[in-house]
């Protein structure tokens, strides 16, 4: 049986997981982005506008609903992959779940697209290393103070109605596709491990 208490606790382990790979790199990439120069600033400022620009073109579609529908098929995509191949049944099931989910893409890549304007902005006034460090540092400490009110709510309803999802389609997997997902968990876990390490 897993719980949201479960969920929650999978969810801050992760969390815990991913500052411990990501903190030793803040101090290098702060030192390499603090050499730029302004052309190579600008440079970095389009990449980041049309990686942004790609994103919401694969992500938000025309309308609302298709945007759902192609999030739901995202969603059975994943399960699949963390729990080997899924029934018609089953798949039928997680895009029903999924397409009651509320959207929050949209406020993921305007969170994404403001932190890269404050780091371009940043960069242009000849920050230094210790600067950029602090302003990656902050992002991954407390990445909600980055989010407008608007944001933060949209956020917290998606992650919140994912994690019940996330017990309910737990309670459709058969026992081997459940034996599947914690090998992959702890596979995930070890890698995590590794990178914190190396």
């Amino acid at each position: 049986v897993l719980t949201m208490n479960d969920v929650m606790r999978l969810r801050t382990e992760n969390i815990t997981l991913y500052k411990l790979t990501v903190v030793p790199m803040i101090r290098p990439a702060a030192a390499l982005l603090s050499t730029l120069d302004s052309k190579q600033i600008a440079e970095l400022g389009d990449t980041f506008a049309k990686k942004s620009g790609k994103q919401r073109k694969k992500v938000l579609l025309d309308t609302e609903q298709e945007t759902l529908e192609a999030r739901a098929e995202r969603h059975v995509e994943f399960v699949e992959r963390l729990v080997g191949d899924l029934s018609a049944e089953q798949e039928e099931k997680i895009t029903r779940m999924s397409l009651r989910i509320p959207l929050a893409t949209k406020y993921y890549i305007e969170q994404r697209e403001e932190k890269h304007a404050s780091l371009i902005s940043l960069l242009s006034s000849q920050a230094g290393e210790d600067k950029i460090a602090a302003l990656f540092q902050k992002w991954l400490d407390a990445p909600e103070l980055s989010r407008s009110i608007q944001q933060q709510q949209a956020i917290a309803a998606y992650e919140s109605a994912m994690s019940e999802m996330t017990v309910q389609i737990f309670e459709l997997l058969t026992a081997k596709q459940k034996n599947h997902l914690g090998e992959k968990i702890v596979s995930y876990i070890d890698d995590f491990q590794k990178l914190a390490i190396e």
